[in-house]
């Protein structure tokens, strides 16, 4: 459900506005926030059964999100040593056999790391930047978040894109992008 059409057009009327932007109601999904529109991300995404890899530290919500989706949650550690960011060796190692082919998110960072897409049905990333979005390109990733948008609570002193740089890097993109964090 992406929202009341007659939201859905205001926020477009806004964006015109404010921001200098085109947007249609079509194009516009509303939430009560970051932590739904992931649910729904993972509830579309994920079947029965897949194995939903989350590195840790996470937001406590994170795991009920994949079981909801009847998904497994899998759990691989950030230690704060290496910035609490997952090294690609774990997240290889945390992948099991019986789910290679099955992998469909790829972190930004992960996607700059791999040479070819990983033979999956959908393959999406989870971007911060324009250089991280073209390598999701050219790996020929079905869609992208791209974010923070605006500041978050959950990421405080972090870079943010705002609507003009986001709207530049999504008309230049040449697959879906989608805004999240600090909507």
């Amino acid at each position: 459900m992406p929202g009341l059409r007659e939201l859905r057009e205001a926020i477009c009327f806004k964006l015109k506005r404010d921001n200098h932007l085109d947007y249609q109601p079509a194009e516009i999904i509303v939430s009560a926030g970051c932590k739904q529109a992931l649910c729904n991300v993972i509830a579309s995404l994920f079947d029965e059964g897949d194995e939903v890899i989350i590195p840790a530290p996470y937001w406590v919500s994170y795991p009920d999100m994949v079981l909801l989706a009847d998904g497994v949650p899998v759990f691989v550690e950030c230690p704060e040593r290496a910035g609490f960011k997952l090294a690609p060796q774990d997240l290889d190692a945390a992948i099991t056999p019986e789910w290679v082919d099955e992998v469909r998110w790829l972190a930004g960072f992960r996607a700059q790391q791999l040479r070819e897409r990983p033979q999956v049905s959908w393959c999406a990333a989870s971007c911060h930047d324009e250089d991280e979005l073209k390598c999701a390109e050219q790996l020929g990733c079905d869609f992208v978040l791209l974010s923070p948008v605006l500041p978050t609570q959950s990421h405080p002193g972090a870079p943010i894109l705002g609507w003009e740089k986001f709207a530049a890097i999504a008309a230049a993109s040449s697959i879906p992008v989608y805004a999240l964090g600090g909507l």
